[in-house]
């Protein structure tokens, strides 16, 4: 009978201990310290080589789940650019000044026909006043002032280019300005980047479709320096956009300067991701290894972005999945769940 009291204690007793571990192990401590130990592990994931660059290892697994696909750099060579920033022209003022101009220029063509008619009547011996003769010939010439200075304002409004063209070219211009196929856009370089040479080119990315690139048909000097920059500004003409490009849009351009070529690499646009305000690429460093490295002067090429410095040829880039690395290293340096 004993030996049966001693044996249900002692189960009991082994029972309450069980039960007491479990609520240990189960108790808000206990996960932590596994969460802790599950942090300590996503973090060693991740770190920094000798150049201070952010470094990320993951196995093929991972990679495979990812989806993850590598790019080799391509070799390019570009001309030196500038950059610079400013919006699409409103081309309003341009067609307001051209019906001042197509009115006067009416004007002036009515007023000529008179006061010639009225002289070689007047020569012939026709009984003319001389009062309506002198009428018409100061209207002739009130008229052709109008018209000189209307093209005067043209030439120092919107430049030469655009004075030069005459009346049908301007119809021509401001027809294609009002349909789309053509627009203007002004933009001005950063204060201390005044070019001593007229550059040969240029390049427009409009705000929100920098995937876009264009081609400037021509690039001259802006007439006017803006008030608030007081920086060198240049006139843009874009011919045939390859989207709407609404008055007022913010755009940036990179100018090309003359001179010799520079050499660099061409990164892919799917490589890039975007991180604390700044532009990145994860390279690869070795099989399981993945290094974050900036993108910085880059500029638009016909592929990608043309980057003159920090990239080598032929080194792999992640073209597909950079976004999917960059929210894995979010993970592993705040320890966040799937």
């Amino acid at each position: 009978m004993k030996r049966f009291h001693f044996l249900f204690s002692f189960t009991l007793l082994l029972g309450a201990a069980l039960f007491v571990a479990w609520v240990f192990l189960k108790s808000p401590g206990s996960e932590k310290k596994d969460d802790d130990k599950k942090d300590d592990a996503e973090k060693s994931r991740i770190g920094l080589n000798e150049k201070g660059e952010t470094v990320i290892k993951l196995d093929a697994e991972m990679q495979k789940r990812l989806g993850l696909g590598l790019v080799p750099l391509a070799e390019a060579t570009n001309r030196a650019q500038i950059a610079a920033f400013g919006r699409v022209v409103d081309p309003s003022p341009l067609m307001m000044l051209h019906g001042e101009l197509a009115t006067a220029e009416s004007a002036l063509t009515s007023s000529k026909a008179e006061a010639e008619r009225l002289t070689n009547l007047f020569k012939s011996g026709e009984n003319i006043a001389r009062k309506n003769l002198e009428t018409a010939q100061t209207q002739f010439r009130s008229d052709e002032i109008k018209v000189l200075g209307l093209h005067r304002r043209l030439s120092l409004e919107w430049g030469e280019g655009i004075a030069r063209l005459g009346s049908d070219g301007l119809h021509d211009l401001l027809d294609a300005l009002v349909s789309g196929h053509v627009a203007f856009v002004r933009v001005d370089v950063l204060a201390g980047d005044a070019l001593t040479r007229d550059p040969s080119a240029a390049r427009v990315a409009i705000l929100g479709r920098e995937e876009q690139p264009m081609t400037a048909a021509s690039i001259a000097p802006a007439v006017a320096t803006d008030p608030k920059t007081q920086a060198q500004g240049f006139l843009l003409q874009i011919k045939d956009p390859p989207f709407p490009l609404r008055s007022g849009a913010a755009a940036s351009a990179w100018i090309e300067l003359p001179g010799d070529e520079q050499k660099g690499v061409v990164i892919p646009r799917d490589a890039v991701v975007r991180h604390v305000g700044a532009s990145w690429v994860y390279v690869q460093e070795s099989d399981g290894e993945f290094v974050r490295r900036e993108v910085a002067h880059a500029v638009p090429a016909e592929k990608g972005w043309f980057v003159p410095h920090g990239f080598e040829p032929k080194e792999n880039v992640v073209a597909i999945g950079a976004q999917a690395i960059l929210s894995e290293e979010l993970k592993a340096q705040f320890g966040g769940g799937d």
